[in-house]
């Protein structure tokens, strides 16, 4: 076909301007395919006005060839003349190749372009036409080609990089590699294109310098558009000659120049966001969770509460087919859905959820279920009898929330798979990971569950359901397909130690993955603890993940986190940190742990994040981390649906983010790692996206959560549409009043309602659900019958496209109105607070609880800790009144966005006749904790955010605060505040703080003033008293002042008992201040103020750091603290008798000179900073560039002159601040520290900042380091280095814990002096910062100084105490040795007077001792080492009490019995009591003994394990009148019947009269008849007592 005939198609009349061809064409240079009808035909317009490449002349040369093996004909020019009508109307593709400035020469030249593309022709802009420079003169050209991007700098020369293939259909882009390695002047764009322009290539800056003006992690290098129906390709690559025989680029240009010339098709909308249309489908959800989506379009979703919705694409309704009686505690409810694989034949259902139970308390219901329903084959009805149990999981529904998960997907072969949380509390673990071990604290110990192969939860399970309800388990899962059969005992799988279920364990909370339905991958997201920072003795910050699950796997958690990031064995009794966990082999040792011990090896994720920025994954962003796995999409080329993504999505995971609002594109290169995280429609605000799945006709089926913590708003059911740019109606609908009585007058809206054309006019439609219809915009309609309604408006444009929208109306019902009168919304508590909370319900058919016709038990309250934008769910209680105790720990950091959330509702009964359904009321209220970060605002105007070196913590504060910013935090109710006291730092003027309502020019509720506080990182409290506006605000702090800068500011505290039911107590530390500094030795008087408005002060606890110094329990709360030289930190604590406390401010402070001495000097050639603490700690922070070759700057401590040729030194770094990854900081030996780059001898044993361990050295002697070795270790600290020399031979080596050293290299360096400089150095690796190192404990040994004091040691005898508890029974001998034998040893007990030591010393006295001692030579005197003897060889003193030893008591009586001791040295350890050799209680009451001889004995030992005991000997006697009264009380307890006890009294009164008269034989016969009636009692112990007192009757 001929190129003039296929224009036709676009130009309409230009069949005029191809005949004129013959005679009025341009010169230019023609290649042709030798085809007599080639494919297409391309001009190819070089002409330069600006910059020339030398490239030119190539890539002509290129097409040229191109043309003729592809069959395609190339006209070359650079003749501007050939941009009129009829010349471009011969062409299907014009390729702008190396073109440059304004190469047009007319404005009909230029007309000529723009009507060649407003004609559908077609464009290929090569390199240089990306950044003509024309932007300012002729704006069209980067507008088309660029959309409106332009170039501003590139990078400096041609680099090697890497470039990102991002769509792997395009005609440009198939058969490229994944990863494109090539070089090539990149070019940066000073705005991203992408949304605008499809992205076919991305430019990854990393692997490249970028100048600048670098564009990020988002660098669209090639991309492709329509414009008006024109094809548009570019490319900014193409810079070197070499491109244009790249074999890989060639295709690129080929692909991009056929795609352009429209004779290959190609989709270029992919990332042109106009292209998608976001579709409501039902905006009434409350608390969804998981869609899935029906062959036949139906959308089931479910709904927390325990609704199964259906929404029919035919009625564009949504119904609810069943509700499941549910448990909602904690994380809890009904959490997951699957439709089966063949649901359209069967309509089973799959659902996962809390069945409830009347008992939660009650072990045997602590479960979560996964069951089979069945839909009707109408799809109306969920029938709740047809449910089959699969599955039942452990649930704890105490000491909630623990992690739920509960998602469920099919894979392709059948299998189920369940996500399962680790039912483990997240707080008092400090946001990190929870293993506590102690006793009753399983639920706090994730080692129960996640790391416990024998327990389902914390892992993803894959069985195979079964027809008749049963399930069956694929034979390859985790542990029972053999290959981890070496863990168990005899190397043979027990499915009691491993459950069969589990495919994949080690999670914490897989709330959200999903199932190549291709390969069976699942693609899993993980959520992480809540920590913000690392922290060396518990483990890395919180870190969520996301991974692509090929094979089973333990993934790590609780032992290991993020990218294999090993917690530390924190031990939570003693507050101690043990070892880290090894994630190559983690070992489950908890005594909570009843599966294996030895555990696969722990798999890193494919990405990970935290709450900051990612410097691996920056475009992840910040803020909330809440991952969610999304779909892959897969591309049916045969599948006819307007709907359906496009084939560039083909492959590619959807990462969606539920707390950051978006989604993002996860491509995967060729080794199915990750390549690239592109957005997807960001401009879309998604409302906590829950769910997504693509359906069957290829469109993107969306869940969201919408705000308000579970309460509805905003959340909806959604369609994504991918509609090529075609503008689709947007149907919006609501009602006013929505419930109500019969008759119901509703008001109809259609306001939102409309079209992307604003051109279009929209036909609406009404069906209000009852017959009636309306064509008006906003109808009113009156509801004459009860009944549930749904009213449908429909919007059709002129193209027949329609949109629609539903809303809900119930008719014959009104929906209850619920308050939560208290506590106030907005009002201020915190953290361990127990709140009051009261609701009232009023309900226009059912009543209020006011007046008692709503029953109280009917409402429920639910709290929940509100961290970030989510809600964790705490505890439910039933009833109109609670008291909530909100948590002690909530195991975040001060710098965590956290409040708390009290929720009520109430359902209720419904319309008369069951006619319509009933509705739930609900209210809810957000309380504020009494200290506000400053960055946790709802509204900013002005101020910016740093990090924070505040002492109170924080993370960040705001800065840049200029006169007239202000910020807001809602909602804020003052009620109970008194003042509030904002954290402010300054160095000049200040200003004010003004706190407002409602508005920046509100009311003024109060104001502060900040003064120059010394510095803009030297912080200060100031207050200001509050106004109480009487209700919830909008609360404003509006900054004021002159000048710039301010002030910044950290945190605000609202001091008061808010709305708490007790107060707490108020501590300042008075003395010393922050800042303050003391001479060495001098003592430090530490003193606060402590006050409770209720309660009495219990005590005052002052601390440096987490270390106590001392406890004052009455005022003035004082006290004299010796403190050691260096840097500390003190504070206060107070608690009061309600067992509440609350710690004071902390001070800085400085004890002693922080300036370096003796024996050691410092040198530097980068302006560094040297500090000492004490003799074991030292500072270093320091630039420079490197310690490289040419390059050699340092700051350094050292000791000249020190060593010699056998020396070991060895050094602890605590900490390494580094803006690079190869700062350094270590041990430096050289001959010369002094002078860099000449002095020869160099050797340094190096930590890096973040690549581990580094030996360098000088290999040659030139005074410069040249060779280098890496230790096998990461960055972690705190690290252990060593340095060796023995002769000409140096070692380094490292060690993680001291003990055991690791060697990096061993070399040669010849160039040593015999006599050398040693020390530590820190270079930054970098021109532009500084590094700050911690250096402790810097030992020397073989070194040249005057050495150390000589050490002393102890030795006892016995040589470990011989009693418990540390207690000694007998004297202590305790022999003291110096390693000095010259050296003089003094020694003092108990704070006396130094003595000196001639023998050994003995300890005989009874008490807790304290032998000191020290030994001094030349070298000086050593520190006191202290020995702590605790002698007791007292046993107790112990006495029994209410029986006199020999003493008579009669049958009755009630003998009050107790033992007791006494022991003043270490305590009475135990006491106990026995009567005739049986223990009894003691105290004790004896009563109704058997007549006869009794010995109670007492035993008593103390706690140092001495013993003693005492006995008391009595008799118990009887009298006949006794026996008889013994009858009658057994008679008055039912113990004997009437007629037994009238028979016995009677037996006994006989005898009685025969023993008065000395008759002993018939007085025996008389009770021979009441033993007999005694045998027929029942009760064995009362008839063995009556049996006994006859016998003592008979004398």
């Amino acid at each position: 076909m001929s190129v003039c005939f296929r224009r036709l198609r676009t130009f309409g009349a230009v069949l005029a301007s191809c005949l004129l061809l013959l005679v009025l064409a341009p010169t230019v240079a023609h290649a042709d395919s030798g085809s007599d009808d080639p494919e297409f035909r391309a001009l190819l317009f070089t002409k330069t006005a600006g910059y020339r490449h030398d490239s030119i002349p190539s890539g002509i040369a290129l097409f040229e060839r191109l043309a003729e093996e592809n069959d395609f004909e190339v006209e070359h020019t650079e003749d501007s003349a050939v941009f009129n009508d009829a010349d471009l109307a011969t062409f299907d593709v014009i390729i702008m190749f190396q073109a440059s400035g304004m190469v047009w020469e007319t404005d009909e030249q230029r007309q000529a372009v723009q009507d060649y593309v407003a004609g559908g022709g077609g464009i290929a802009a090569i390199h240089n036409a990306t950044d003509m420079g024309i932007e300012n003169d002729f704006p069209w050209w980067d507008d088309l080609v660029n959309a409106g991007a332009h170039m501003p700098t590139h990078s400096p020369g041609v680099l090697p990089g890497t470039a990102k293939v991002a769509d792997r259909v395009h005609p440009s882009t198939q058969g490229l590699p994944a990863v494109w390695e090539r070089e090539e002047e990149w070019y940066n764009f000073d705005v991203n294109m992408r949304g605008d322009v499809h992205v076919l290539v991305t430019a990854d800056e990393t692997t490249y310098d970028p100048g600048p003006d670098a564009m990020g992690h988002d660098h669209p290098i090639s991309w492709c558009r329509e414009v008006d129906g024109a094809p548009i390709w570019a490319t900014a690559m193409g810079h070197p000659s070499d491109a244009y025989s790249e074999p890989e680029f060639i295709d690129h240009l080929l692909g991009g120049v056929r795609s352009a010339a429209g004779v290959e098709a190609a989709d270029c909308g992919g990332t042109v966001w106009d292209n998608y249309e976001k579709v409501t489908l039902d905006g009434d959800t409350y608390d969804p969770l998981q869609l899935a989506v029906a062959d036949d379009g139906r959308v089931f979703y479910i709904q927390r509460q325990g609704q199964v919705q259906a929404f029919d694409p035919e009625t564009n309704r949504t119904s609810t087919i069943g509700e499941l009686d549910v448990y909602t505690g904690g994380e809890d409810g009904l959490v997951g859905l699957a439709l089966d694989p063949d649901f359209t034949e069967n309509g089973w259902v799959y659902l996962y959820y809390a069945p409830a139970s009347e008992d939660d308390t009650d072990p045997a219901n602590m479960v979560n279920r996964v069951s089979r329903f069945t839909v009707a084959d109408d799809g109306a009805l969920l029938d709740l009898d047809s449910e089959s149990v699969l599955l039942e999981v452990p649930a704890l529904r105490e000491e909630e929330p623990g992690h739920t998960g509960g998602a469920l997907e099919f894979g392709p072969d059948g299998d189920l798979f369940i996500g399962v949380g680790d039912d483990t509390n997240p707080f008092a673990s400090d946001g990190y990971t929870p293993i506590d071990e102690r006793e009753d604290r399983e639920p706090w110990d994730a080692q129960r569950t996640a790391a416990n192969s024998a327990d389902l939860r914390g892992k993803l399970l894959r069985i195979t359901p079964q027809d008749d309800g049963s399930y069956t388990v694929p034979e390859d899962n985790l542990f029972n397909g053999g290959a981890w059969d070496d863990l168990f005992p005899g190397q043979t799988y027990d499915p009691e130690l491993a459950l069969p279920e589990i495919y994949a364990m080690g999670f914490r909370n897989p709330f959200r993955f999903t199932v190549d339905p291709e390969t069976g991958d699942v693609l899993m997201a993980d959520y992480g603890p809540d920590a913000n920072t690392a922290n060396p003795d518990r483990g890395p910050e919180g870190l969520v993940e996301w991974m692509v699950i090929e094979e089973p796997g333990n993934f790590g958690w609780p032992y290991c986190h993020g990218p294999n990031i090993a917690y530390t064995d924190y031990d939570f009794a003693t507050g101690e940190s043990g070892e880290e966990f090894d994630c190559a082999a983690p070992v489950n040792d908890s005594p909570n742990n009843t599966g294996l011990t030895e555990l696969p090896p722990s798999v890193a994720p494919d990405f990970h994040y935290g709450y900051g920025p990612s410097e691996e994954w920056p475009e992840l962003g910040t803020g909330s981390a809440s991952p969610m796995a999304g779909p892959v999409y897969h591309y049916d080329p045969d599948l006819n649906s307007d709907r359906k993504f496009p084939a560039y999505l083909d492959g590619k995971n959807l990462f969606y983010e539920w707390g950051r609002h978006y989604i993002k594109e996860v491509g995967l290169d060729d080794n199915g790692d990750v390549l690239d995280i592109t957005p997807f429609l960001p401009d879309v605000r998604f409302e906590y996206p829950m769910d997504m799945e693509f359906g069957p006709d290829g469109a993107l089926y969306l869940l969201e959560w919408g705000a308000g913590f579970g309460t509805g708003g905003e959340s909806g059911l959604y369609r994504i549409d991918y509609t090529a740019g075609v503008g689709y109606p947007k149907a919006a609908a609501s009602a006013d009043p929505t419930s109500g009585g019969v008759p119901l007058e509703v008001r109809f809206s259609s306001e939102g309602t409309g079209h992307p054309n604003p051109e279009e006019t929209l036909d609406l439609h009404w069906d209000f659900g009852d017959g009636a219809t309306s064509t008006e915009a906003d109808p009113v309609h009156t509801y004459t019958e009860a009944g549930d309604y749904v009213a449908q408006l429909t919007a059709t444009d002129s193209a027949g496209r329609v949109a629609t929208a539903n809303v809900e109306v119930s008719v014959g019902n009104t929906e209850p109105e619920l308050e939560i009168a208290a506590p106030p919304e907005g009002g201020f508590f915190e953290f361990g607070d127990e709140v009051a909370v009261e609701v009232t319900v009023t309900d226009a058919e059912d009543g209020s609880t006011e007046d008692g016709t709503i029953d109280c038990d009917d409402v429920t309250i639910t709290a929940a800790l509100g961290h970030d934008e989510h809600g964790h769910p705490m505890e439910q209680y039933q009833g109109c009144e609670a008291t909530v105790p909100t948590l002690s720990d909530d195991g975040h950091g001060a710098e965590a966005d956290l409040f708390y959330v009290l929720s009520a509702e109430y359902t209720d009964s419904g319309g008369e006749d069951g006619a319509v359904d009933p509705l739930t009321g609900r209210d809810d209220v957000v309380l504020q904790p009494k200290r506000k970060q400053a960055q946790h605002h709802d509204i900013a105007e002005g101020v910016t955010t740093a990090e924070t070196t505040d002492i109170e913590g924080g993370h960040l504060h705001l800065t840049d605060i200029q006169d007239g910013d202000h910020v807001s935090y809602s909602p804020a109710n003052l009620s109970g505040i008194e003042e509030m006291v904002f954290r402010v730092a300054s160095a000049d003027g200040g200003g004010r703080i003004e706190v407002r309502a409602d508005a920046p020019d509100g009311e003024l509720l109060g104001a502060a003033d900040v003064g120059a506080t010394g510095g803009r990182q030297v912080w200060e409290d100031v207050a200001a008293e509050i106004t109480d506006p009487g209700r919830t605000v909008d609360l404003y702090l509006v900054f004021t002042g002159s000048g710039d800068d301010l002030f910044n500011f950290n945190f605000v505290e609202f001091v008061g008992q808010g709305v708490a039911l007790d107060s707490r107590p108020r501590i300042t530390l008075t003395s010393p201040e922050n800042g303050a500094e003391f001479d060495s030795g001098a003592g430090v008087t530490l003193s606060a103020d402590a006050t409770d408005v209720r309660h009495d002060i219990e005590k005052v606890e002052f601390f440096a750091g987490s270390t106590p110094i001392g406890t004052v329990t009455e005022a003035p709360y004082e006290l004299d603290w010796d403190a050691p030289d260096g840097r500390h930190q003190v504070r206060a604590r107070a608690t009061s008798e309600s067992g509440f406390t609350r710690d004071s401010r902390w001070a800085g402070i400085l004890v002693g000179s922080e300036e370096v001495r003796e024996p050691w000097t410092t040198y530097t050639n980068t302006e560094a900073e040297f500090l000492q603490h004490g003799d074991d700690a030292w500072v270093i922070d320091s630039g420079g560039a490197n310690m490289w070759q040419g390059t050699d700057e340092y700051g350094s401590i050292f000791q000249p002159d020190a060593v010699g040729e056998e020396f070991t030194a060895t050094v602890r770094i605590d900490s390494q601040e580094a803006a690079a990854a190869r700062a350094k900081a270590g041990i430096i030996v050289r001959d010369d520290i002094t002078l860099p780059g000449r002095s020869p001898g160099y050797v340094a044993m190096t930590m890096t900042a973040s690549d581990g361990p580094e030996m360098l050295w000088d290999s040659d002697g030139d005074g410069s380091i040249d060779t280098s070795a890496f230790g096998d270790a990461g960055g972690d600290k705190p690290v252990w280095l060593r340095l060796e020399r023995s002769g000409d031979v140096f070692t380094g080596s490292y060690s993680t814990d001291g003990e055991e050293f690791v060697v990096v290299e061993e070399v040669t360096v010849a160039s040593a002096a015999a006599r050398q400089d040693i020390g530590m150095v820190v270079t930054a690796h970098s021109a532009d910062s500084t590094s700050r190192v911690e250096f402790a404990d810097f030992v020397l040994d073989g070194g040249t100084d005057p050495g150390d004091p000589p050490s002393v040691a102890a030795q006892t005898d016995p040589g470990e105490p011989d009693g418990a508890n540390g207690w000694y029974t007998s004297p202590v001998t305790v022999t003291l040795t110096a390693d000095d034998p010259d050296a003089d040893i003094e020694y003092r007990l108990g704070g006396g007077d130094w003595t000196g030591y001639t023998e050994p010393v003995t300890v005989d006295e009874d008490g807790e001792h304290t032998l000191e001692y020290r030994a001094g030579n030349d070298a000086g005197t050593s520190e006191p080492k202290a020995l702590e003897l605790a002698v007791d060889a007292s046993a107790p003193e112990v006495a029994i009490s209410g029986v006199e030893d020999g003493g008579t008591h009669g049958l009755l009586d009630a003998i009050e019995a107790e033992a007791s001791a006494e022991d003043p040295v270490s305590g009475v350890a135990s006491v106990t009591l026995a009567l005739d050799g049986e223990e009894i209680d003691s105290p004790a009451v004896l009563q109704r003994l058997e007549p006869g001889e009794h010995l109670l004995t007492a035993q008593a030992s103390d706690e140092a394990g001495n013993t003693a005991g005492a006995e008391a000997a009595f008799e118990i006697t009887v009298t006949h009148d006794e026996a008889a009264e013994l009858v009658a009380d057994y008679q008055d307890e039912e113990v004997l019947t009437d007629k037994q006890a009238k028979k016995m009294t009677q037996h006994l009164a006989v005898a009685e009269r025969h023993a008065d008269k000395d008759r002993s034989e018939q007085a025996g016969k008389a009770l021979d008849r009441f033993d007999a009636e005694v045998e027929g009692v029942a009760d064995d112990d009362a008839r063995t007592l009556l049996l006994a007192v006859s016998g003592a009757l008979r004398g």
